[in-house]
This record gives C-alpha cells, structure tokens and sequence, in this order.
C-alpha cells in the first residue's frame, strides 16, 4: 500500500524560478535531467566528446533549443548567460547504435550573475 507520491518521480515545471547556485548533474545518453533550472539532455558521447541539448530554462526558446558540445573542460556559454563545463565522459560502447548509447557525461551548470 502506498502512502504518497514516489520520491523519484520529477513532476513538470513549466516556469522554473532561477537557481542562485551552480549544480553538477550526471547524464545518461539518451536522457534529460534538470540541472540550475535547465532542462538538459545528453544525445552522445563519443570519443571523449559529449553533444547535449537544453530545451527548457530561462531565456530559452522551446522551438529553438540551446546547446553545444565539447571534451573534458570545455565550458560552452548559452545565450541566456548560463555556463555548462564539460567536467566528465563516458563514452559509449563501440556497438552501440547511434542514438541508443550506454554513455553518460557529467556537466555542471552555472547560472549567469545578477
């Protein structure tokens, strides 16, 4: 018998209110996660290069994500000031089928000052 919400399910925010901190999140390829009000996701990681996007978040356009890629170290500037380093690679396997890699990238967001 359940007696509340699962503490893992996210539920959606659709105006999220800005971060005043910088977060570090790990990402699957394939996956999305939310990270100082961005909503990330991870579509490869290969050769020590991981290509992410951002559909949500602040200043952000849902019909004209943000994004980049990089190595280890990379920091790639958004438009709306927000930061992502590039802090950590998994590459996927070599079998993998584009698209449905076993990856995962660590990236810390960092909200523009004020």
């Amino acid at each position: 018998m359940s007696t509340g919400p699962d503490p893992e399910l996210r539920t959606y925010q659709p105006s999220p209110t800005q971060a005043s901190e910088e977060q570090t999140v790990t990402i699957r390829q394939g996956q999305q996660k939310q990270a100082a009000d961005l909503r990330i996701a991870v579509s490869s990681t290969r050769g020590g290069e991981a290509r992410f996007t951002v559909s949500q978040g602040p200043g952000i356009d849902k019909d004209s994500p943000d994004g980049g890629r990089g190595e280890i170290g990379d920091t790639v500037t958004l438009d709306n000031g927000y930061t992502i380093t590039i802090e950590e690679v998994q590459d996927s396997a070599e079998d993998d089928a584009p698209g449905a890699g076993s990856g995962s990238a660590t990236l810390t967001v960092t909200p523009p000052e004020e």
